[in-house]
């Protein structure tokens, strides 16, 4: 693994653009997250004023109230220093490959429920460990599971299909016994728009990695290798 990355200008422009990208996406994934809490905030206080004006509030019904505000206080705290970690600058360390992957597909898939996108990770181990950047990895996932959600949005629009979409993620170790990730769709007559160079400058020069894409009449898949 390289400590020192050397990029040109170009690959450096790149994969900011890349970053811009998601940070946009994620950007409106964090705020449809909050809406949950501060809706049980705002219905908590409804209730108090309504139990002030009809005098029928005690200590207990006060108390259960105001332990719900405390409750969705601390969820609104946790998911903004979820998001806050999110393409912080990391060193090389040991990254757990699976333990990430989880996370990204939980917080996208409120997001992809929306376009009738399910994400279904598959694995046959719970130890998928490399050396590696944790916001390089975060931002190729990110980008190409964002990049899958708009082919397929895209399709649903101009074929008027209804009809749920699963993502099939395959997590394992190769036969170079390299942590291998393949994410797949079946979606038909697809045009790829973006050949994800920045993404594939990234698996080769943060983990000296490799991306393949495959595009057929019937599906759309991603093989990474790290």
């Amino acid at each position: 693994m390289i400590n020192t990355i050397n990029l040109t200008s170009e690959e450096k422009h790149l994969i900011e653009q890349n970053k811009s990208f998601v940070l946009s996406e994620i950007i409106g994934t964090l705020i449809h997250q909050l809406k949950q809490p501060l809706n049980a905030i705002a219905i908590s206080m409804i209730s108090i004023e309504t139990k002030v004006e009809l005098d029928v509030i005690n200590n207990t019904g006060l108390t259960k109230i105001t332990n719900r505000v405390h409750e969705s206080l601390q969820e609104l705290s946790l998911d903004l220093d979820y998001f806050k970690e999110y393409f912080i600058p990391s060193n090389l360390i040991e990254l757990d490959i699976l333990y990430l992957t989880k996370d990204i597909v939980k917080l996208l898939e409120v997001q992809f429920s929306k376009y009738k996108i399910t994400i279904e990770l598959n694995y046959t181990s719970n130890e998928y460990y490399l050396q590696g950047y944790k916001d390089k990895y975060q931002q190729i996932l990110f980008y190409i599971l964002l990049n899958l959600k708009n082919y397929i949005k895209e399709l649903q629009e101009k074929e008027d299909n209804q009809d749920y979409t699963i993502i099939n993620m395959d997590l394992d170790i190769n036969n170079d016994n390299k942590i291998q990730l393949i994410i797949k769709a079946d979606i038909q007559n697809i045009k790829l728009k973006d050949d994800l160079v920045a993404t594939k400058i990234i698996l080769e020069k943060y983990f000296k990695g490799s991306l393949e894409i495959t595009i057929n009449a019937t599906y759309l898949e991603y093989k990474l290798i790290f």
